[in-house]
């Protein structure tokens, strides 16, 4: 059988083996779907393979490439596939639904399945088939004029930058933390970027969507054939229906308008350092306020000192003892790097005499409201008074805020296991908390106890929004080891008894954790997930499209999910 391939970039093939076939610690033995027989998934897989292709249907220990590679959990629950089918086009992927829906066969939807932390590709259920859409990778249109693309699923942040440079579109596209994902999927599960545009779901414009029954719909201006602003306008006329398919398993979206960054004339990259934990009081009141008055232009990312290192080297290079990194050790670290406990990134965009206008206020409420921080600012204009080259700037003061898609974070993982040995892994807690200096510092106190009462260090950072923040709480851990893995679990079983406290929330979570956090969002007896639960039993009666996503099931498997819930 030939050599499954998800990226024709071959160094981005190479990364992909390495982090998933070197994180398996245990056989992949075959599963069967749930409720249904091993002769209706024998035939099923013979009808892929002959309306998708041999190669397009994954079986056996190939599917190690539809893992979690950062899962915890005992072998005889990991969100094991009993198959991947992989579709190439609108067409074949109606085909394969037609399939499934025959013997009721549960397929789990990934683009790209680079969802790391929250799953990766691996299904909610055990035993669901992987659909991924990876080889669904046209890039149908980017109009430089208006400033947006249209994309596939298997579209990535690489292919997109690539597709503006090679072409010289005047555009920045908006780009995660890591460029190998896909820009649909990202979009469609709330993904951030660090451009103006960074809030990727708020700035999609025209989508199109598949049904379980293969029918498709096109959303707002989009539903308009041969339409003239498809993508250019969100009105829609009635209600509308792009909000049911973020984070959805209602329908499989196969097509993205999405808009882009217009190449500006001048770009100033801008740090803030300040140097106690408790200085993120003043970081949040002050920034936060600035990005409410539209100031800054991009939500600053704010991450600590253990967030910083953690890209530059294991933690046993900067401390090999037991329990969290000493207060004394994190200053010797901060004075090595040049950098604060915190330390906050932000843009400036526009004509050279605007940004620097912009630059001016900064600094003055900076000096009044927050004396003590340092603010560096790094200014970049094109030549001869012609746009910005985001090439030309140095990747810790660019990279995605200026739109190019990178990989160096992904060693982070690595933190915390020992050199040459340990399987690197990070999950999160991620609340979304009011942009209150007050509150976003009560919490990471409270995290960082609890946290460190386990012998971890508080990574943290996040998205600084106008009105709210999304505080990153990461834990990097080797899953080889069977304490930290306990610790994990204890962590996150303690950040989310707080959360629920204060009335937080995560905005999204790991496929093992949805319904727990799905249950969070309670009012009037659940009527959000009950209303989700009447459109689901309406658009997929059989329940074949990715049970259990965000806490969603189908009806025929809703009362023994629910029963475990209450367990």
């Amino acid at each position: 059988m030939a050599k499954f391939v998800l990226y024709s970039d071959e160094d981005l093939q190479r990364q992909h083996r390495e982090l998933f076939e070197k994180s398996i610690d245990f056989p992949i033995e075959p599963v069967l779907p749930p409720k249904v027989t091993a002769a209706e998934f024998e035939w099923a897989i013979k009808e892929w393979r002959k309306n998708l292709g041999v190669a397009n249907v994954i079986t056996g220990s190939s599917l190690f490439n539809f893992i979690d590679p950062f899962e915890m959990m005992e072998i005889d629950k990991k969100s094991i596939p009993s198959a991947a089918i992989c579709p190439g086009s609108v067409e074949e992927l109606r085909e394969a639904l037609k399939v499934a829906n025959q013997k009721a066969i549960p397929l789990w939807t990934c683009s790209r399945g680079k969802n790391l932390g929250y799953g990766g590709p691996a299904p909610r259920m055990r035993g669901s088939v992987v659909l991924s859409l990876h080889r669904m990778n046209k890039i149908i249109e980017v109009n430089e004029k208006y400033a947006y693309a249209v994309v596939e699923p298997g579209v990535t942040f690489f292919d997109l930058y690539n597709h503006c440079r090679s072409n010289n579109l005047k555009l920045w596209p908006s780009v995660p933390s890591l460029g190998w994902g896909s820009v649909l999927g990202n979009t469609v599960d709330r993904g951030f970027g660090y451009t103006p545009l960074g809030d990727h779901h708020q700035h999609m414009c025209g989508l199109e969507v598949m049904f379980a029954n293969g029918d498709l719909l096109r959303t707002g201006q989009y539903a308009i054939s041969h339409g003239k602003t498809a993508h250019l306008c969100k009105y829609s006329f009635g209600p509308s229906t792009e909000g049911l398919f973020l984070q959805s398993n209602l329908g499989i979206v196969t097509k993205l308008g999405l808009w882009l960054y217009p190449q500006p004339q001048t770009f100033i990259s801008c740090t803030v350092d300040m140097d106690d934990p408790e200085d993120i009081e003043a970081i949040v009141d002050v920034l936060g306020e600035l990005r409410r008055r539209d100031i800054l232009q991009n939500n600053p990312v704010i991450r600590n000192i253990i967030a910083w290192s953690s890209m530059q080297g294991r933690r046993e290079d900067v401390w090999d003892g037991e329990g969290p990194i000493p207060q004394s050790i994190l200053k010797k670290l901060q004075k090595k790097m040049d950098l604060g406990y915190w330390m906050v990134r932000f843009g400036l965009y526009g004509p050279k005499d605007v940004v620097e206008k912009r630059l001016d206020v900064v600094k003055s409420v900076m000096s009044q409201q927050a004396p003590t921080a340092r603010l560096r600012s790094y200014l970049f204009e094109g030549d001869d008074g012609g746009l910005v080259d985001a090439t030309k700037i140095p990747t810790p003061l660019g990279g995605g805020q200026v739109g190019v898609p990178d990989m160096w974070t992904l060693p982070a993982v690595q933190y915390r296991c020992p050199k040459a040995a340990g399987l690197g892994a990070h999950t999160d807690f991620s609340p979304i908390l009011p942009a209150s200096g007050k509150v976003v510092l009560e919490w990471f106190l409270v995290a960082k106890k609890i946290i460190e009462a386990e012998g971890f260090d508080a990574y943290c950072g996040g998205h600084l929004h106008a009105r709210h923040m999304v505080l990153i709480n990461m834990i990097l851990f080797d899953k080889s080891n069977a304490n930290q893995r306990a610790a994990v679990q204890t962590i996150f079983q303690n950040l989310v008894r707080e959360s629920k406290k204060r009335g937080f929330s995560k905005y999204r979570s790991h496929i093992n954790d949805m319904d727990a956090v799905a249950d969070m969002y309670d009012f009037n007896n659940h009527a959000y997930r009950r209303f989700i639960e009447g459109l689901k039993d309406s658009l997929d009666p059989n329940g074949i499209l990715s049970p259990g996503k965000q806490g969603i099931w189908p009806k025929r498997y809703r009362v023994e999910q629910q029963t475990k819930l209450k367990l």
